[in-house]
């Protein structure tokens, strides 16, 4: 919050990030030790959103900072699976082939 690893805009949002996480933790440890009621019920929706905004904040950071590794994995899982489909296809096709062939030869 202080020294944020992100400059210009995203620095700015690190600091506001970490502000709300403070919150979100602060009224998460007065929640378990109990004073949750003396925050109201619109404190603890205050408390709720700091946090989610915090860990959503996150996530899109991660999600940005990885952004390249991310699309380089799925095209290669979309290869996988593109394999896999094929081989499953000729597979099948085989196992009728085998099929039609055994039954053809009772008949």
């Amino acid at each position: 919050m202080i020294s944020p690893p992100h400059d210009g805009w995203r620095g700015i949002g690190d600091r506001i990030a970490g502000g709300l996480s403070v919150v979100g933790g602060a009224g998460g440890l007065a929640v378990a030790l109990g004073a949750g009621a003396a925050l109201g019920p619109v404190g603890l929706g205050v408390v709720a959103l700091a946090g989610v905004g915090a860990g959503l904040w996150a996530a899109g950071n991660a999600v940005y900072d990885n952004w390249d590794s991310i699309t380089s994995f799925a095209g290669d899982v979309g290869g996988h699976v593109s394999d896999f489909v094929s081989d499953a296809g000729d597979a099948v096709g085989g196992a009728v082939d085998a099929v039609g062939g055994f039954l053809g030869g009772l008949f």
